[in-house]
């Protein structure tokens, strides 16, 4: 028996992974998230024992002496909770990307407000984006260094945001080069952004030459971006974002980031997938296409319309000739 604490202590590692275990977490506050919420009448676990009103008491007494986490680790078995969180308000998505020639698109088969509550779409959602990169590599190949991560997302004419599956491991600058050049082929990126800071940069001046090779471009990659802003100031500038609901997860695959987002700004690991999120954003565009011309073939062109064109094509073959006057001697 115990309550989390902090961000990856012993109660939240088995909580969060219970290999071995059999784990119930008792909230006096019941969530639609807990194991057997039906069993739980007005979502209080022991309702005459603490009611609504001693709770909301107990957490107003903890949030004016400043220890609101406290509140959350004695009472709701949470390490953080929503009142205090920066980022919140993101959704879920789930579907493909498509390329129509050079233009993408996001076919949407899934969404929802939760991963447990996603709704099937009867008819797909398309959304015309723009893919966009960021890039946060390790300070260095020691173990205690962060790991690296590459980060992609689209963003489309509502701007709204779209996160794909993501890269975050310890690997040598060469290998997350490898990676990056290998995603730019995926994504056709409209542009990206890389931190360079020392040993950061080695990594930036082998993708410029793996690109060569490759005859890849990724605008972007000229600029250095040296952040002198402090990181939380930095982070806390996506906030807008989810602030006003334009951010989708990708469901399945960002268990990672929402980790993070849900924790900040007491992560005990480095937020570094937020990092590449940063960076990511940093140099958006909204889509020239429109969603409604994804795959429309172009109507077939009558034969006056093709003859049309032919003769517009060539006009030298239906010009009339002259014809010789008399008294003279054509020659052909």
């Amino acid at each position: 028996i115990g309550k989390r604490i902090t961000q990856g202590c012993m109660v939240d590692r088995i909580a969060c992974a219970p290999t071995g275990w059999d784990v119930d977490v008792f909230s006096a506050i019941q969530t639609s998230d807990c194991q057997h919420p039906e069993a739980y009448t007005d979502k209080l676990l022991w309702k005459e024992m603490y009611s609504q009103k001693d709770l909301d008491d107990i957490k107003a007494d903890y949030e004016s002496k400043g220890m609101i986490r406290r509140y959350y680790a004695d009472y709701e078995c949470t390490v953080s909770g929503k009142d205090e969180a920066v980022f919140k308000g993101w959704k879920y998505w789930d579907g493909d990307l498509k390329f129509d020639g050079e233009y993408a698109y996001l076919v949407i088969t899934k969404l929802g407000s939760s991963k447990t509550e996603m709704i099937n779409l009867t008819e797909p959602k398309i959304v015309a984006v723009n893919n966009f990169l960021g890039i946060d590599p390790a300070s260095s190949t020691k173990q205690t260094a962060d790991q690296s991560v590459t980060f992609p997302l689209s963003y489309s004419n509502a701007g709204d945001i779209y996160t794909h599956p993501y890269f975050n491991q310890r690997v040598p600058p060469t290998a997350h080069a490898e990676q990056i050049v290998e995603s730019i082929k995926q994504y056709k990126y409209r542009s990206g952004c890389v931190e360079t800071h020392a040993y950061q940069e080695m990594l930036r001046d082998y993708l410029r030459a793996r690109m060569r090779d490759e005859n890849l471009v990724l605008p972007g990659l000229e600029m250095k971006w040296q952040e002198r802003t402090d990181k939380n100031r930095r982070l806390e500038s996506l906030e807008p974002f989810f602030s006003t609901s334009h951010v989708y997860f990708k469901v399945g695959c960002s268990d990672e980031l929402e980790d993070q987002a849900t924790h900040y700004p007491h992560n005990k690991k480095s937020p570094n997938l937020l990092d590449g999120f940063y960076y990511a954003t940093r140099r958006l565009r909204k889509p020239e296409h429109m969603s409604e011309n994804y795959q429309k073939a172009p109507e077939p062109l009558s034969d006056e319309e093709i003859i049309k064109q032919f003769r517009d094509k060539h006009p030298d073959l239906f010009r009339e000739k002259k014809q010789p006057e008399k008294g003279w001697l054509a020659v052909a």
